[in-house]
Order: C-alpha cells, then sequence, then structure tokens
C-alpha cells in the first residue's frame, strides 16, 4: 500500500512539473512573436534625433525631413502608448499601403525604423497594432501638424465632398461621396483631422452630415490615406451647395 501511495505521489509530481513546462514553454512561443522594442520605456532622451519620411502620391511627391525637438518629444509620447500584438505576416501588412516611415536614431548608435499604419512596421517585421483604433486619430492629428506647405512640393487647393460618420474631439471620420479633383477615391473611408484647420472655422458637425473639405492636395499613402493641409470645412446643404 505505501509503494503504490509512493508511485501515485511521483506520478502527480511529474504530471505537475509536465503542464508547468508546457505553460512555460507556450508563454515564451507566444512572446516570442512580440517586438524586441517596448515602446512604452523609450524615453526622448535616449534619441538623437528622428526622420521622417514617406511620399504623398504623384509625381516627385517624395519627402523626407528630421523632426523638431518638439516634434520629437510629442512624437515619443505617442509612442509610448502603442501596443503591439502578434508579428502578422509581412506580405499582408504591405497590402495595407503605409509608406510613412520614422527613422529613430538612439545614442547608442541603434537605428530604428518604424511604419505606423493599421499594422504596425518595426525595421523588416510587422505586428498587429492592438490600439490602432484608439490612437491612429492621434498619428494622423501628429502628421497634419508637420509644416508640409514648406517642406513638400506646393499643390493648388482641391476639394472633395464627403458624408460624415463619426465625429471626435480633434477629428472627423468621413466616407468620400464626390472625388472632383482631389484623387480620392470615392467611398473612401479616413479620418480628417479638425484642430489644424487654417481657415480657423469650423462648422458644428454631426454625424450623417455633407461636408465640402478644401486641402492642399496633398495625399499621404497609408492606410488609411491622411491628408495634408486641411483649408477648410463647409457644411452642405441638401441640395450639396455650399
Amino acid at each position: 500500500m505505501f509503494k503504490t501511495k509512493c508511485k501515485k505521489t511521483v506520478s502527480k509530481m511529474i504530471l505537475s512539473f509536465i503542464l508547468i513546462t508546457v505553460t512555460l514553454l507556450s508563454g515564451c512561443q507566444k512572446n516570442s512573436t512580440h517586438s524586441a522594442i517596448e515602446f512604452g520605456t523609450i524615453d526622448v532622451s535616449e534619441i538623437d534625433k528622428i526622420e521622417l519620411s514617406g511620399t504623398t502620391g504623384g509625381k516627385d511627391g517624395n519627402f523626407s525631413y528630421t523632426l523638431s525637438d518638439q516634434e520629437k518629444k510629442e512624437f515619443v509620447h505617442l509612442l509610448n502608448q502603442v501596443e503591439l500584438g502578434d508579428e502578422v505576416d509581412k506580405n499582408q501588412a504591405l497590402l495595407s499601403g503605409a509608406v510613412t516611415y520614422y527613422k529613430l536614431y538612439f545614442q547608442g548608435k541603434d537605428v530604428v525604423t518604424l511604419c505606423p499604419g493599421h499594422y504596425f512596421g518595426v525595421d523588416e517585421k510587422y505586428y498587429e497594432f492592438v490600439n490602432f483604433d484608439k490612437l491612429w486619430d492621434e498619428f494622423v492629428t501628429f502628421n497634419s501638424k508637420q509644416d508640409t506647405s514648406e517642406k513638400l512640393q506646393e499643390k493648388e487647393q482641391v476639394y472633395f465632398d464627403a458624408t460624415v460618420l463619426e465625429v471626435k474631439k480633434k477629428s472627423i471620420k468621413v466616407k468620400c461621396s464626390e472625388s472632383f479633383d482631389s484623387g480620392i477615391p470615392v467611398d473612401e473611408e479616413f479620418s480628417v483631422t479638425t484642430n489644424r484647420v487654417e481657415s480657423g472655422e469650423l462648422p458644428d458637425l454631426n454625424a450623417g452630415d455633407h461636408i465640402r473639405i478644401v486641402f492642399d492636395g496633398i495625399i499621404k499613402e497609408s492606410y488609411p490615406l491622411q491628408l495634408g493641409n486641411v483649408f477648410a470645412i463647409y457644411l452642405l446643404d441638401e441640395n450639396g451647395n455650399l
């Protein structure tokens, strides 16, 4: 009887050891899919400079410049809030069309290239952007704050009509209803920042409103797409007139 109890005890110990080992291995395997960089711990003092590059679409639409000290602080603050999930297939991520890159030069000579979009690129790998819905408007607002009128190729003012889908504190989500010559596809849905409208005047907007958005013609080829400088937003009547 004593031997039987010993055998049962040993069996339980072995089973417990196996379960613990499997759990630890599973945890390690899951964590291995995450980015090695911890965004929440990055401090602006660790970074010498940040270069922003990308394309606005069209001929000679490429741009590249170095963020100012203030812009660098704002971007790092935004980056600290990013939460990444599992690694995704690179080809799948590239289908999202994100082509805005931030190259971070750390004081230890390390260089990390980030590509925010529906999926978040870190160097040559892409990950699920867990809090995309929460932070994407903040990325849109940050990019819109850059002085693209001086740093990018100047373009004529263009406009398009859209339906307001959602109103947020610093942006609105819209759906293009009439493209005109803006280059924005009809039915395209994306966010437009509202706290940097150059006219300084913004109508009281609600979901379902029909509006006209005037901007500089610059379309940043990310997913969702982003506009350059927004000059004005007008409320349209039921006939589509100002």
